[in-house]
């Protein structure tokens, strides 16, 4: 693709931009035995995860099979975090049995690519297995049929997350349902399955490039049209303000409340949120989701408090490995990605035995995993995320040497609070100027909202504003008296006061306040003296 034409479709993604259906390898002949088995009588299992990601997928498929009116023959089940953990293990696969004994197909989404064991001991039963993922291969691949970029991918695919390959899939099994004279009963499904693929892909924090950023940005444009109901009520419930919403909306407001589900309780309620096709249901469980959430946030504060002490008598390291007993295992890894955000360097979480690890810097975890695969039991994931499980009595070695692992990874780079990408004067910051940041959106892993800086500014009027007092408000003084906020720092007010004087660095995105009209105001990264 040439310069232009690759600047034409970044600042215009479309999902014209979007390989042909059958483009990623095997989706095609997926999309036919899938077909071939519902319409041949033979019970199909969806197995998908219990995050947003995989919880999207899994509703991608069953929207799709309710839409070719298969759905009476197929089922979805998603893992118990806390009693079988992620993906396709023994335990899962003796519990899809059992709940369905006449299972004649499974087909894996958001998972299975390391459950070689699992695949062939469903294989020997005489169960027909795909597996669809996105997650990177282990040393052995499943025998059966797979369906994932990082196994055999096609241009601009190579990062899809799990849910993006479930939409793939569907419209391959559409399209197919189509030649054989089968029409979808729901004109807008399309659009729906765009919105849950754009959500998890944000959610699951995947570059926003090529036929991510188009999915992304389609996702966002249709979401007030298209997006299924229960997604819409659960926007109705959470949102704070009116408007479009954002990549920034489905990452922060509306995937920690679709994973709430599963941290806290049973994924399953949130996979019938988005799969309800009924108000009054969407209602009632976009307020149960939204409690879970609630409940979520309670318990990650409290494990966060105690992390932070175990990290703060470390001192400075190239990875951090904290770990604890009682520590509720549904928010480990919102801990980690926290924490390694905070201190720059890859952080791992543990209760007991079990926990996550989220990267920073850069650094693929996965493979810092692979150089401390003899201290674990169970490990999987991919480069900025992972779940693990240890050996017994194996903590102290791994933290030292996940350390290790981390530092040779280290990539030579200035601490994310302090980058920025454009140094500017305080009559530079204007709605004009956030309206033209927009065309482009949308933001995130591998499209990162523009940096800004402006030196030497001081302050005033510093309050902690928000429940609890714990985010920061300032002013910067001068002619242009611009309103800054800092989340998570409110507790840094009354230090801020004592240098209200002091001339400080700022670094900062911007940020349309549209209360009372519009005024473009700076969200803080830094502000260093």
């Amino acid at each position: 693709m040439g310069s232009g034409a690759a600047k034409t479709r970044f600042l215009e993604p479309s999902w014209k931009n979007l390989p042909p259906v059958d483009a990623l390898p095997n989706t095609g002949e997926a999309a036919r035995r899938i077909l071939d088995a519902l319409e041949g009588g033979r019970k199909v299992v969806v197995f998908g995860d219990y995050d947003t990601d995989g919880v999207c997928a899994s509703a991608i498929l069953a929207r799709t099979f309710k839409a070719l009116e298969l759905a009476d023959n197929t089922a979805t089940v998603l893992p118990d975090r806390f009693a079988e953990g992620y993906g396709l293990t023994m335990a899962a696969l003796e519990r899809l049995l059992t709940e369905h004994p006449d299972a004649k197909m499974v087909v894996t989404v958001d998972n299975g690519i390391t459950s070689a064991n699992e695949t062939a001991e469903l294989v020997r039963r005489g169960i027909d297995v795909i597996v669809t993922d996105h997650h990177l291969p282990g040393d052995e691949l499943p025998e059966c049929l797979t369906v994932n970029p990082h196994v055999a991918s096609c241009a601009g695919c190579d990062e899809l997350c799990g849910a993006g390959v479930a939409f793939v899939l569907a419209q391959a099994i559409v399209a197919e349902a189509r030649r054989r004279g089968r029409v979808p009963k729901r004109p807008r499904l399309a659009g729906e399955l765009l919105v849950l693929a754009g959500v998890a892909t944000v959610a699951d924090v995947v570059p926003l490039a090529d036929c991510n950023r188009d999915l992304v940005a389609e996702s966002l444009r249709l979401f007030d049209m298209d997006a299924p109901i229960g997604l819409r009520e659960l926007r109705n419930h959470a949102a704070k303000r009116a408007g479009r919403l954002s990549a920034h909306d489905y990452a922060f407001m509306l995937s920690p409340r679709i994973n709430a589900a599963g941290r806290m309780a049973k994924a399953d309620i949130a996979f019938r949120l988005l799969t309800t096709h009924t108000r009054e249901e969407a209602r009632r469980l976009a307020i149960e989701v939204d409690n879970l959430n609630a409940m979520r946030r309670t318990e990650e504060n409290r494990i966060a408090q105690e992390a932070l002490a175990q990290i703060d008598a470390m001192g400075a390291r190239p990875a951090y490995v904290v770990a604890g007993r009682g520590w509720h295992k549904g928010v480990l890894g919102i801990v980690a990605g926290r924490l390694a955000e905070q201190y720059g360097v890859p952080v791992a979480v543990a209760d007991g035995e079990q926990g996550s690890i989220r990267s920073a810097a850069g650094i693929n975890v996965r493979e810092a995993l692979d150089d401390v695969a003899d201290c674990m039991e169970r490990y999987g994931g991919h480069a900025p995320a992972c779940g693990f499980q240890l050996k017994e009595g194996r903590l102290e070695e791994f933290r030292e040497r996940f350390a290790e692992a981390c530092a040779k990874r280290a990539t030579a780079s200035r601490p994310a609070a302090t980058a920025c990408d454009f140094e500017i004067s305080p009559e530079d910051v204007s709605v004009e100027l956030w309206h033209a940041l927009q065309k482009l959106q949308p933001f995130g892993v591998g499209n990162p909202e523009p940096v800004f800086a402006i030196k030497g500014v001081t302050f005033s009027e510093v309050a902690a504003i928000g429940d609890g007092g714990k985010h920061l408000s300032l002013f910067l003084k001068g002619a242009h008296a611009l309103r800054a906020l800092w989340w998570q720092h409110g507790g840094e007010a009354a230090a801020f006061r004592k240098k209200c004087a002091t001339p400080h660095t700022v670094t900062f995105s911007l940020m349309l306040n549209t209360y009372g009209g519009e005024r473009a105001e700076l969200a803080l990264k830094s502000a260093e003296a």
